[in-house]
């Protein structure tokens, strides 16, 4: 019952905050300067033109008759025709999205992989070589930027070593797992791996430093409690205290950090695809903005937004599994 009602009450906060950033979005949109209208039709457009096609767009209505008229087709499921491309929104996002959740999911597994391990090592040799070397790692993954990351990694494993591709998709995960299974083919989920590696670690080592940072400390403080003791002084086995005992505690605030970071992966993802040419939202996004395409830029900032407010409901729900306080 009492997970129940702790998301209940996630569920009525995120409503709110649906309707937040869809008129903070508009209010933003129509304070970009530029015609959207003269965009489209050039610099030879006559102003009878730029008229009509106004008229046409419904963009010479006063800003609440198109705000109530975007709003009442947004709770039908209509987020608007693309200015530019002259497509529903619904389906230029929906053929995007999941390069952008793929490479956002390689992200936080770099992030969990590299964080969590280094963070348990660390804590459990405090003073060592190895604690040393985390504590450098999770400083330098923080002073990175990633747009040098990317850079840096391009030009390396790329441009230098030619190990992996520089920029592109290849098949998508899902399909390539698929020929795997039912052709018996793994070029092709090898292929795709190969593409992801660089954007997926330029976007996630900063984020595993954060972890690795987080664990250290949560694992110090966890290995030095009282249940951590009494365990020890009973005679359980060290990497059943760890690994039983101690992680499982430790993890709950690592939990709470890796919903926030899917949020900042998404962000980020503007400029890592850009780098990699990764054809996900983040590219389709910047396009958007330059050609002042504004259902278009409107409808992804309203994607994100429940995006995030999905993946920030399973952490929670994560959270109380781990945590039994919150179901009692």
């Amino acid at each position: 019952m009492g997970v129940l009602i702790h998301l209940v009450k996630r569920v009525m906060l995120f409503l709110p905050m649906l309707v937040g950033v869809t008129i903070v979005s508009f209010a933003l949109l129509q304070l970009v300067p530029g015609d959207p209208v003269a965009v489209l039709l050039g610099d030879n457009a006559t102003p009878e033109q730029i008229a009509h096609m106004r008229t046409q767009l419904g963009l010479d209505q006063p800003l609440l008759i198109q705000f109530t008229t975007y709003v009442g087709n947004l709770l039908h499921g209509d987020l608007g025709v693309s200015i530019f491309k002259n497509e529903p929104v619904f389906d230029l996002i929906t053929s995007r999205l999941p390069a952008t959740l793929e490479l956002a999911f390689g992200a936080i597994t770099v992030s969990v992989v590299l964080g969590i391990p280094l963070g348990v090592v660390a804590a459990m040799r405090q003073g060592t070589v190895i604690d040393l070397i985390a504590l450098v790692f999770a400083q330098l993954g923080v002073a990175l930027t990633v747009f040098w990351l990317a850079i840096l990694l391009m030009y390396v494993f790329a441009v230098q070593l030619t190990w992996l591709p520089a920029i592109g998709r290849g098949e998508p995960i899902v399909s390539a797992v698929q020929i795997l299974l039912f052709e018996g083919r793994a070029g092709p989920l090898l292929d795709s791996l190969s593409h992801l590696i660089l954007p997926s670690i330029a976007m996630g080592l900063q984020g595993a430093a954060m972890i690795c940072r987080l664990v250290r400390a949560s694992m110090l403080e966890v290995l030095n409690s009282h249940f951590v003791r009494t365990a020890r002084a009973k005679g359980v086995k060290e990497r059943r205290v760890v690994w039983s005992h101690a992680l499982s505690n430790a993890l709950l605030p690592v939990v709470t950090m890796i919903g926030l970071q899917f949020g900042n992966l998404l962000s980020g993802a503007v400029l890592v695809e850009g780098i990699f040419g990764w054809p996900g939202l983040g590219q389709l996004t910047v396009g958007a903005i330059s050609q002042r395409d504004f259902p278009l830029v409107q409808g992804v900032a309203i994607s994100f937004a429940v995006l995030v407010g999905l993946i920030n409901l399973l952490t929670d729900l994560t959270y109380a599994y781990i945590d039994p306080r919150i179901r009692i």
